[in-house]
């Protein structure tokens, strides 16, 4: 009878989606540069230049997981996760967001991937019957100094 090396057992299990893949349950804590974009779905106009920002991860705010971490950076705590997943890299589902002035509540829509020092997430915001699409990229630029 052949065997497997015990070490093989977490990549045969992340196909079936029950353990996750190493480097994609957690991001590194240090600094990172967030850019975002807003535009339109199916056109690559966007409406101004990329907003971009640094801020600095603690080991704690890592600790989470990484669906948290990532939503918390890109809506800067108004969404929560309204089904979407977070798994081995990939991110698909609908998030829930506040509503803001006379918007209510609301789902959008995001997709995305992600790894342990950088991340991608595209949300499609609706907004007054069409849709505001906000795409954010973020990477770990080094350590946090100060």
């Amino acid at each position: 009878m052949r065997t497997l090396p015990a070490a093989m057992l977490p990549l045969l299990l992340a196909g079936c989606g029950t353990v996750p893949m190493p480097g994609y349950d957690r991001l590194d804590p240090g600094s990172w540069q967030l850019s975002a974009t807003l535009g339109a779905p199916g056109t690559t106009k966007t409406a101004g230049p990329p907003q971009v920002a640094k801020l600095c991860l603690a080991a704690a705010e890592v600790a989470r997981p990484v669906r948290e971490t990532i939503l918390g950076m890109a809506s800067r705590g108004q969404c929560r996760n309204g089904g979407a997943t977070f798994a081995n890299g990939t991110i698909g589902g609908a998030i829930r967001c506040e509503g803001m002035d006379d918007i209510p509540a609301h789902p959008e829509a995001v997709s995305g991937s992600y790894s342990h020092d950088s991340f991608r997430i595209t949300i499609d915001m609706p907004v007054y019957g069409s849709t505001v699409r906000q795409t954010i990229e973020a990477k770990r630029i080094g350590d946090c100094r100060g």
